[in-house]
């Protein structure tokens, strides 16, 4: 038996947001193991299954994360289940918080080896899921106007996309290919939407976008409000 805690996968977390994204997306037919690759929550889940495996690594590990977050408990880990999508990013950020004391521990890893572009990896996607999940509960909630946003969002997305495949293409093909994918479906969406002229109304009423000239030249290729108020007014006449 092991003193090491991880939560089990369907109390993982009492947060509403939480069970929101798992009731949006499903991601049950997905399995982290079953690829020419491994995933970063596969390699996740083995390291810590790992440190588990080996007692005096597991004191080790207890050890130093009371040292250093200060804590009487001994630290509970988080493992991405599919049938509960949130846990992709707890997975994410509970590692990069560990991380710290994983460095410390790397000295005796035999199957779970990190380093600097694997962790890079690790919080470029904790924070595309964090964007992501931001997103789901903002356009799952109640506010009023909360569809003024949408074209900006999908646009949003699209970049951080761009900027992703840009920082991982050196070193991650399998990765790489899997973003393209997602972009390739969020610009088929994106052209749907702008077609849309209720759509293109929504996106001027946006305040953001009146402020971003690259935004305003890419959607109505000008970037004068005189010219756009014209343009809005007599499409809506």
């Amino acid at each position: 038996d092991n003193n090491i805690n991880t939560k089990p996968k369907n109390t993982y977390s009492n947060d509403p947001e939480h069970h929101l994204l798992d009731s949006c997306v499903n991601l049950s037919d997905i399995n982290i193991s079953n690829h020419n690759y491994q995933s970063i929550f596969n390699r996740i889940e083995k390291f810590y299954n790992e440190i588990k495996s080996n007692p005096w690594q597991l004191e080790r590990f207890n050890q130093l994360y009371k040292e250093k977050f200060n804590e009487s408990n001994d630290p509970t880990l988080i493992t991405f289940d599919p049938m509960f999508y949130s846990t992709a990013q707890l997975t994410l950020q509970n590692f990069l918080k560990l991380n710290s004391i994983i460095n410390d521990t790397k000295h005796f890893q035999q199957i779970g080896k990190f380093n600097d572009i694997d962790l890079k990896l690790i919080s470029m996607i904790n924070e595309f899921l964090k964007s992501i999940n931001q997103i789901i509960i903002y356009f799952t909630s109640t506010k009023k106007l909360n569809f003024i946003y949408i074209i900006f969002t999908i646009l949003s997305i699209e970049k951080q996309l761009i900027e992703m495949i840009d920082n991982c293409k050196k070193n991650n093909n399998n990765l790489t290919n899997t973003l393209n994918e997602i972009k390739s479906n969020v610009k088929i969406y994106k052209d749907i939407l702008l077609k849309d002229e209720t759509n293109l109304l929504a996106l001027f009423c946006c305040p953001a976008t009146l402020f971003d000239r690259e935004l305003l030249e890419y959607v109505f290729q000008r970037v004068s409000l005189s010219e756009l108020v014209n343009i809005i007014g007599s499409t809506f006449r």
